[in-house]
């Protein structure tokens, strides 16, 4: 059975921990193996603000919905029984909502069955409800027991998850066309990514729903779904305690509109309402006169001028926070701080996060989201102790094993959470990406994973290889850790492809023909994207395909030409042009890369590789790259190759010490745990047990021992 405890109240709610543990042990028994177990989740909240939470609720594939109500004390019965009821017709309203999930007009296909937990039967024999009242374990188990079987299809209890969960409102993609046919076979295999992007893994779904109390770490690739996790997480939160105040904050600008879109969707789903923005900050890490920021604020709320980007006397954004902290002593403002990108952030901002968050230094609730593999600006992933810095006492401000063992829920909730699959990239395409970011065909390797266990961080299986100097490695990348099954439904030789151009005319020609190839084929103008690698010339990029693009009647949107819009980086309707930084933290059903000879002379370096790397994963599906030869043949020649041995990576493995070795930080007790986990899962699948399968009898081994 899997459990995902949603907030840490748990610690203090003997009653809860005692149900959840007494379900564990009895799954199999109440044939609940399959089922997935939520504790504080989900809720609802009214027009009159009245919170509609359970304690336990359960969803299983033949059993339905389980409502498990306990009441804080012996004296609320009866609101407490009106609060069940309310949530049980809120809950009907919402899977009914769901075309698949109706079995007639005004009936759902699984049944939704609601429990009173009272305790030493206090008022059980008096109750005269409409819900079960049960007053021990012994009742609950019965109650559960006799639950008419009534089995959905696995699609069906998908759907049930994905309502439930808000992932169907979290993932909702631009409305398209009904009518889709093969006439629009591009369209029609979008359409099929976007239902698969709309239902998450298992680590997704306990990364977003569980908030912690402190710290909290989320690493993954990119494309493993991070922003939406801050974005459930925030609109969970400001749900739950709508007197918080609550920051979230990136570093990509254009990111933005989709932050405060995700956020809104998902707090729409579980109220009929915008969330309170004067409680939930969006804000960029910088800011200025034209929009906020967190550093420009807290500025602003100290009285202290603001320094912005000055071309004549340059300074970082990282010399100007290390100022600001040096200047004053920032006070307390928000409750919970969610960050996105921090790998791209300094050091001196998290040190301006720790001092604005309230609270004592263990408990201090900073959820930050950290790219294991794609920093521009450096190789490795930097501590907590980094991030934050040293307090008075001289300890690190900031230590995951230490606020896991203060906070006590160990066994229930993780502060450190890694996501193993990329949603957003094909296979192939995330293959060829790693390839030509480390340089593995290149005339040397150039940036390479730690060792082994960072291997298997990022989603790949060791197929052979030692990681001694010079060993033959090989690498391969497991169809269900990029788990868009795009070669389904699309020939390979249509997800990349290659132009080879001798003249900057045949590039542009080729790429404004390619583009019209797709749209022809279903996809929309602000389906496509395009990014000029070419930073000295992107100007000329951007003009002479506006032209082409403008005479074949197709709108294009120039980041690069709307300086006031730095917020929006998508227009609907219109082709994106953009450069590699820009684009950053975005993404498009096809991405075009462009001039990639620009950075083909550079392949030595970190900085060509990782600009290569960050355009080629913006794309959800399609991959077009082009460049003038003969300056990109031999980049030509390391992306043929990728292709051609994609899934695998093939190479010799390097001598770290001549090569940056992108580090990964992963705390005592958590890789303890992983190394444990991944032992037990390989046995299990030796014996013929699926992943899941292992998943599940982990589980139940671990909270019945």
């Amino acid at each position: 059975m899997e459990k995902v405890v949603s907030t840490a109240r748990l610690k203090s709610d003997p009653v809860g921990r005692l149900l959840i543990d007494d379900l564990q042990r009895n799954a199999e028994a109440l044939r609940l193996e399959n089922a997935v177990l939520y504790y504080d989740f989900p809720l609802f909240r009214d027009y009159e603000e009245e919170l509609y939470q359970p304690a336990v609720f359960i969803l299983h594939p033949e059993k339905g919905a389980v409502v498990v109500s306990v009441p804080d004390t012996a004296f609320d019965i009866a609101k407490q029984d009106y609060l069940l009821d309310e949530f049980h017709n809120l809950l009907f309203a919402k899977l009914l909502a769901s075309r698949r999930l109706r079995s007639g007009k005004n009936a759902l296909k699984l049944n939704i069955t609601s429990i009173l937990f009272l305790p030493h039967d206090f008022g059980v024999e008096n109750y005269s409800g409409e819900n079960i009242a049960v007053g021990s374990l012994d009742g609950l188990r019965a109650a559960i027991a006799s639950i008419e079987i009534r089995p959905l299809a696995n699609d069906d209890f998908l759907e049930a998850r994905s309502v439930i969960e808000g992932v169907k409102a979290l993932s909702k993609a631009p409305a398209r066309e009904t009518d889709l046919d093969d006439s629009k076979p591009k369209a029609l295999v979008l359409r099929k990514l976007e239902d698969e992007i709309a239902n998450f893994d298992a680590h997704q779904r306990r990364a977003a729903l569980t908030v912690a109390l402190g710290p909290q770490r989320i690493r993954g690739l990119a494309g493993s779904g991070k922003t939406i996790i801050l974005a459930w997480k925030a609109a969970h939160i400001l749900l739950t305690n709508p007197d918080k105040k609550i920051l979230f904050t990136f570093y990509t600008r254009s990111l933005y509109e989709i932050i405060r879109k995700q956020i809104t969707r998902f707090y729409r789903h579980f109220r009929d309402s915008d969330p309170n923005w004067e409680q939930l900050h969006v804000l960029h890490a910088w800011g200025g006169r034209r929009e906020p920021g967190v550093y420009y604020n807290a500025c602003l709320d100290h009285g202290i001028t603001a320094r912005t980007f000055n071309r004549a006397a340059p300074m970082s954004f990282d010399a100007i926070c290390a100022d600001l902290v040096g200047r004053a002593a920032l006070m307390h403002k928000y409750d919970v701080v969610l960050v996105d990108e921090a790998q791209d952030l300094p050091d001196s901002f998290f040190h301006i996060l720790f001092q604005i968050t309230k609270g004592n230094r263990d408990e201090k609730t900073i959820i930050w989201a950290y790219d294991e593999f794609q920093s521009i600006f450096a190789p490795r992933m930097r501590t907590p102790k980094e991030l934050f810095g040293i307090d008075d006492d001289g300890a690190p401000r900031v230590d995951l094993d230490r606020s896991a063992q203060k906070l006590g829920l160990g066994e229930y909730l993780s502060n450190d959470l890694v996501l193993y699959k990329s949603y957003r990239n094909p296979l192939n395409v995330l293959v060829c990406s790693h390839a030509i970011g480390l340089g593995i065909y290149g005339p040397q390797i150039v940036q390479m994973l730690q060792d082994r266990e960072h291997c298997e961080d990022v989603g790949y299986v060791v197929e052979q290889g030692d990681f001694s100097t010079g060993s033959d490695t090989v690498l391969v990348r497991p169809q269900e850790n990029s788990p868009l099954a795009v070669l389904q439904y699309e020939n390979p030789a249509e997800i990349i492809k290659l132009c080879k151009a001798t003249k900057f005319s045949e590039e542009l020609d080729w790429i404004v023909a390619e583009a019209g190839s797709l749209m022809s084929q279903g996809l929309r103008a602000d389906d496509i994207l395009i990014i000029c690698l070419d930073d000295m010339n992107a100007k000329t990029y951007h003009g002479a395909l506006a032209e082409r693009f403008s005479a074949h009647g197709v709108g294009t949107h120039d980041v690069l030409n709307n300086p006031f819009a730095a917020s929006t980086f998508r227009s609907e309707g219109r082709i994106t042009l953009s450069t590699v930084h820009r684009a950053k933290g975005n993404e498009a059903a096809a991405v075009f890369v462009a001039g990639i000879d620009a950075v083909a002379p550079d392949l030595r370096g970190r900085r060509a590789r990782n600009r290569l790397f960050t355009a080629f994963t913006r794309t959800k599906c399609w991959l077009r790259v082009s460049g003038l030869i003969p300056t990109a043949d031999g980049l030509f020649n390391e992306i043929e190759t990728a292709i051609n041995l994609s899934p695998r990576l093939h190479f010799s493995w390097p001598d770290v010490a001549n090569v940056e070795t992108i580090q990964r930080d992963l705390s005592g007790r958590q890789a303890k745990a992983k190394r444990l986990h991944s032992d037990y899962v390989k046995q299990m699948t030796e014996l013929g047990f699926t992943e899941d399968d292992a998943q599940t009898w982990s589980e139940g081994v671990e909270k019945s021992e």
